[in-house]
């Protein structure tokens, strides 16, 4: 945190006539509603993690049909979205980067994806205008993109005649290093003694050289046809990928396969997740073929190759989530020890998913939030799963990433767009990971009703936004890469809290009510800064919408009414020093606060001190817009807007 604030020894009176003020309101205003009273304490001083810059991340998926649409950059951009993740979770293990597109444009039976299950035809859906070179531009449309890419683990290449087969063989770790080289290394090095030659997979596809594959990013489609050519390397089947891109794009983060331990190990017949590297039709449960011991050699390979091409990638591993999941464990040892066992050495960072289970109400998503995700990074009581980060430390690499790659639930509160307890969940999910030190938190997915609706399925051909989107769009308002994520405490479960520093000295507050029935009138109690009287509110209210309005009567203690079921974030810039009575200017009007303060040992000389430095200082009003027709009430109004805000339950509330 920047800058010098100026904390007094007390509150001065007005505030604790403040308070009363909000007390008087909130008498007034409960019969019109229930209301739980909460008291949420923020200390600024106990400082959590740093807002990472890849934070805001969403899980992306070569179906989606409108992923070359530029709408969706905006609309990520709009949320605050940074990260996109590629290779469509399950379907990264089945996903062909080199070849994949639909059948109808590639010529290929199944569009370049493997048979899933050791199923001959049963093929998945790769949508137009949606292959590896689209999304590495992808990235780069997006302000401040980062790329995250699941690399094929589970299935090598195998066409016959235009036909893609069954393998008889698992994920290839020379597919994987050609995949890097395509996406990050110099063109120039192609033909030069710095080219990484790749070689013959087990399954007989030439992955040629690193450069090869620069060389062809950089192309054209008809510069590539003309030099592959003249050298005897032409491949039709890559000549989609000449984008006409010299730069890499730089992509650090490289994941080894999607949800490893679902391929049948652990019991279920086939599984969920696809591994040829035993061949479906034998028996799966215990097979050393899908053993977390084999996964992890098996990182080593991948990442060894990988980094040969680009020393400077970070290398993923996946492992179970804790506490959930508890099957992950056969003969006394768990997956995650048994993955770090083997791969330790070459791992930078971990991805972990989540998916809880819901109910009709949404209550139970919402208290597990809480609950759960503790746990899931940084452990509690002995007796269950160690921690993320436990099993980290266990293994020597305590400082290792962890990134949440896919999250959502299964229930039935999505039958439509919007819906509170998503939004709800949606937001406490990211801020809490994030709170936590994750580095990347990626909601699954970016293109469904959830975050954007499909236009296909709109006569007018535009996307709806669900309730995700206002969730996610409500956490970049808490804060932004940089942001320092302090701690807070409610008295209450059910309205769950977060708060941030922000990089201009602003204080962000987020305030969830998770309660169905009961609107919660929440005291906020701000230690360690002064802050200013005036500021702003992000709601969102019926997950429908996200609006801004501005807030007076602030400071360090204040009272704001959260309908059920919504959340606010509100930003108050701090106050500055010497200016006792918040008015946004240093001047005389502070001397007299001052003067009647010392005696009552509210201030000390020392605050004199920095009225007499900063005197003349001003602080303009924090921006805020408006939606239009709506009016700021005049403070002569302000008690009466206040009572009819309650009464509706409609809007936000606030007094002080």
């Amino acid at each position: 945190m920047s800058g010098t604030i100026s904390i007094p020894s007390r509150r001065p009176p007005l505030r604790r006539l403040l308070a009363a003020a909000c007390s008087l309101v909130v008498l007034l205003a409960a019969a019109a509603s229930a209301q739980t009273a909460v008291t949420v304490s923020v200390d600024t001083n106990a400082l959590m993690s740093t807002f990472s810059p890849m934070g805001l991340g969403m899980h992306t998926s070569p179906y989606y049909n409108y992923f070359g649409d530029g709408r969706i950059d905006d609309i990520a951009e709009e949320a605050g979205v940074t990260t996109l993740r590629f290779g469509g979770g399950g379907y990264a293990d089945v996903y062909h980067w080199s070849v994949a597109r639909p059948q109808w444009e590639s010529g290929i039976t199944g569009g370049g994806l493997s048979p899933w299950w050791g199923e001959s035809g049963n093929f998945g859906y790769v949508g137009p205008n949606n292959d590896f070179g689209v999304f590495i531009n992808k990235v780069d449309d997006i302000e401040n993109g980062r790329g995250v890419v699941t690399v094929n683990y589970g299935s090598a290449l195998k066409l016959v005649g235009g036909q893609s087969q069954v393998p008889d063989f698992g994920g290839q770790p020379k597919e994987a290093a050609a995949q890097v080289a395509y996406a990050n290394a110099d063109p120039a090095i192609y033909g030069t003694a710095a080219d990484v030659p790749l070689g013959v997979d087990q399954q007989g596809n030439d992955w040629k050289t690193a450069g090869y594959w620069a060389r062809l990013r950089a192309s054209t489609p008809g510069e590539y046809q003309s030099w592959a050519n003249a050298d005897g390397v032409y491949e039709p089947l890559n000549r989609h990928l000449a984008i006409n891109r010299d730069d890499g794009a730089g992509i650090e983060y490289w994941e080894i396969g999607n949800e490893t331990f679902g391929t049948g190990y652990y019991g279920g017949g086939r599984g969920y997740s696809v591994d040829y590297d035993l061949a479906y039709g034998v028996n799966r449960t215990g097979a050393a073929e899908l053993s977390p011991a084999q996964y992890g050699q098996e990182i080593v390979e991948y990442a060894q190759l990988m980094r040969s091409v680009d020393p400077t990638i970070k290398i993923g591993a996946v492992l179970a989530t804790p506490p959930d999941d508890t099957w992950s464990i056969r003969n006394g040892q768990s997956w995650n020890d048994q993955v770090l066992e083997q791969a330790a050495d070459e791992t930078d960072f971990v991805m972990v998913h989540w998916y809880p289970t819901t109910n009709a109400s949404g209550s139970s998503i919402l208290e597990e939030v809480g609950e759960k995700i503790p746990l899931m990074i940084d452990g509690g009581p002995a007796g269950g799963l160690p921690s993320v980060r436990e099993s980290l430390t266990t293994h020597g690499i305590p400082d290792a990433e962890i990134m949440v790659t896919e999250f959502n639930y299964f229930g039935d509160i999505t039958s439509e767009p919007a819906d509170p307890a998503e939004a709800n969940f949606v937001a406490d999910a990211y801020a809490s990971w994030l709170e936590l030190g994750v580095t990347s938190v990626q909601f699954l997915e970016l293109m469904g009703k959830d975050f954007i609706g499909d236009a296909a399925f709109n006569q007018t051909n535009e996307f709806t936004l669900g309730s995700a989107f206002y969730g996610v769009s409500a956490v970049d308002k808490l804060g932004r890469p940089g942001d320092q994520f302090v701690e807070t405490e409610s008295s209450e479960d059910e309205l769950r809290t977060h708060a941030v520093v922000q990089a201009d000295s602003s204080l962000a507050v987020m305030l969830l009510n998770h309660d169905r029935f009961s609107d919660a009138e929440v005291t906020v109690d701000v230690t360690g800064m002064r802050l200013a009287s005036d500021g702003v509110q992000y709601s969102v209210l019926d997950g429908l919408s996200l609006s801004e309005s501005p807030l007076g009567g602030l400071s360090d203690l204040f009272t704001v009414t959260i309908p059920t079921r919504s959340l606010a974030v509100i930003v108050i810039p701090a106050s500055l020093a010497g200016d006792f009575n918040n008015d946004g200017t240093v001047d005389a009007a502070d001397f007299t606060v001052w003067r009647d303060g010392l005696d009552t040992g509210d201030y000390t000389q020392a605050d004199y001190d920095l009225w007499v430095e900063h005197f003349g200082e001003t602080q303009a009003p924090p921006a805020a817009s408006f939606t239009p027709g709506e009016s700021v009430p005049e403070p002569s109004a302000l008690w009466l807007a206040l009572l009819a805000i309650a009464a509706r339950r409609t809007q936000f509330g606030r007094c002080g």
